[in-house]
């Protein structure tokens, strides 16, 4: 198959760039074979089945998912089995990232949500707020307005970090670092909290960082990008560790 899709680079900070990477193959696979084509159809027919693929519509059965999507890993050949594939279908439409339309004998009917923005041009025409501009400039020049995210995140904060006692303060510059780390690495995804609780347990195991206070405060840990991307990183490891799957050489026939 030749041509190309677009891949925004921020993709690296949603949250199914930190699952296992069957997740992320598995939606990148259903991105490059979708239909690309906004005025153009293709109607598949068997029996009394008739499917009509749209736009950012790909018709597939799950075993040549399945099949397409093997690997080698060592000497072996991995290849999903029929609810290793439904599982992960599932998953993804549960985050919104696709919609299965139906189910024939043809195979399922897979629909990529937002498919038009990813594939738009216009889509990243303009620079992210608070990415590129923050390189050469301190922290404490960028803005952000997302308050009620900020108390949600300094909540747990005080929880976790906060102490017995006087606690700290919720000042201007740990608004705006907590403001930073959300928009770049927590927004989007539906746990985010729970992501950062992990973040700031991650921070406790830390003898380094528990040494001295200020190592353990928001405006240290998460000072600048590189920090904020690899504490969130941290933090969503916690959430999504691989568990371990059984796969099977052999497959049934899809339903």
């Amino acid at each position: 198959m030749s041509g190309f899709v677009l891949l925004a680079r921020k993709l690296q900070r949603n949250a199914l760039w930190r699952r296992d990477p069957d997740h992320l193959k598995l939606f990148l696979y259903l991105l490059m074979n979708a239909n690309y084509m906004k005025d153009e159809t293709y109607t598949y027919t068997t029996g009394t089945d008739k499917v009509v693929v749209g736009y950012a519509q790909y018709l597939c059965s799950y075993s040549k998912i399945s099949k397409d999507c093997q690997y080698s890993s060592g000497n072996k050949l991995v290849r999903w089995g029929f609810s290793r594939v439904s599982r992960m279908i599932k998953a993804l439409e549960d985050e919104g990232r696709i919609k299965v339309l139906s189910k024939t004998q043809l195979g399922s009917l897979i629909r990529i949500e937002n498919y038009k923005a990813y594939q738009d041009f216009s889509t990243y025409s303009h620079r992210e707020p608070g990415r590129q501009q923050e390189d050469n400039r301190k922290t404490s020049g960028n803005k952000v307005n997302n308050e009620i995210q900020i108390k949600e995140l300094w909540s747990v904060y005080l929880e976790e970090l906060g102490g017995k006692g006087n606690q700290p303060t919720l000042t201007a510059k740990r608004k705006n670092v907590l403001g930073l780390l959300y928009e770049e690495q927590l927004k989007g995804d539906d746990n985010y909290l729970d992501t950062f609780r992990n973040v700031l347990k991650a921070v406790r195991s830390s003898d380094h960082h528990m040494k001295e206070r200020a190592w353990h405060l928001p405006e240290s840990l998460f000072l600048n990008q590189e920090r904020r991307e690899r504490w969130a990183l941290k933090g969503s490891e916690q959430i999504h560790k691989s568990t371990a799957h059984g796969v099977s050489r052999t497959w049934s026939i899809d339903a």
